[in-house]
C-alpha cells in the first residue's frame, strides 16, 4: 500500500481484500498465515493518510475483517484503531465519514462496549460539526434498537452523556441540536430527565 502510483495502491488493496476474503474466517483465525497484528498496525497508519480515496478502501478492508471475525476480533485492537476512526469522522468527505460510521456501529454490534462508547462520548465535548452530527448519530442507532446493551448499561452510558448532550444543544447548528434531542428523548428510558436540569446548574 506504499506504492507512489494510485493504480498500484488500488492493486495491492485489491490484492489484500482477495486474500482476507478467501483465507479468513472464524474458524481458521488462530492458523490463518495472515498476519493479524501486522494487518492491524498497517490498517491504523492509512486511516491516517491524507488521500481520502485510500482512506475508504482502508476502511472497506477493515470493514472485511470485522464481518468476517464477528465477536471474536480482539478488543485489544480498539484503542489502536479508536482514535483514527472517531478522527475520520469529521473528514470532510461524506463517503468517507458514512464509511467510518458503518465500520464504528459493527464494532459495537459485537464488541466489548465500555472503550469504544466511552471515547464516542468524550469526543463529544469537542467542537467539530461533522463529528458530533456522525457521533450523535451512531449513539441513537445504536440506543434505538432493542438489542443494544443491558438496561444497567444503556444507563451508565447515558449518565456519562449527559453533560455532553447540554453541550451539543447550544451548538449553533440545527442538525446537532436536533439530534441532541432525540438523544435525551431515548434516555428518558433510563435515566430521569431531572439529571439534565441537576447538570445545568453544575455547569453553569
Amino acid at each position: 500500500i506504499d506504492k507512489e502510483k494510485w493504480s498500484e495502491k488500488q492493486e495491492q488493496i485489491k490484492l489484500l481484500k482477495k486474500e482476507l476474503d478467501s483465507k479468513l474466517s472464524k474458524d481458521n483465525y488462530n492458523n490463518s498465515d495472515i498476519p493479524m497484528d501486522s494487518m492491524i498496525n498497517l490498517i491504523t497508519k492509512k486511516l491516517n493518510d491524507k488521500q481520502q480515496k485510500l482512506v475508504i478502501l482502508i476502511l472497506e478492508l477493515l470493514e472485511i475483517i470485522i464481518n468476517k471475525l464477528n465477536e471474536i476480533f480482539n478488543d485489544e485492537y480498539l484503542p489502536i484503531l479508536s482514535k483514527s476512526l472517531i478522527n475520520n469522522l469529521n473528514d470532510n468527505n461524506i463517503q468517507l465519514r458514512y464509511k467510518a460510521a458503518t465500520v464504528i456501529l459493527k464494532i459495537l454490534s459485537f464488541n466489548k462496549k465500555d472503550f469504544f462508547i466511552n471515547q464516542l462520548i468524550e469526543s463529544l465535548k469537542v467542537d467539530k460539526n461533522n463529528m458530533r452530527i456522525e457521533i450523535l448519530t451512531i449513539l441513537y442507532q445504536y440506543f434505538s434498537t432493542k438489542n443494544s446493551s443491558s438496561k444497567k448499561s444503556n444507563k451508565n452510558y447515558f449518565e456519562l452523556l449527559v453533560e455532553p448532550l447540554i453541550l451539543c444543544l447550544e451548538d449553533k447548528f440545527n442538525k446537532i441540536r436536533n439530534l441532541s434531542e432525540e438523544l435525551i428523548k431515548e434516555s428518558s428510558k433510563f435515566i430521569s430527565i431531572d439529571k439534565y436540569y441537576e447538570a445545568t446548574q453544575h455547569l453553569y
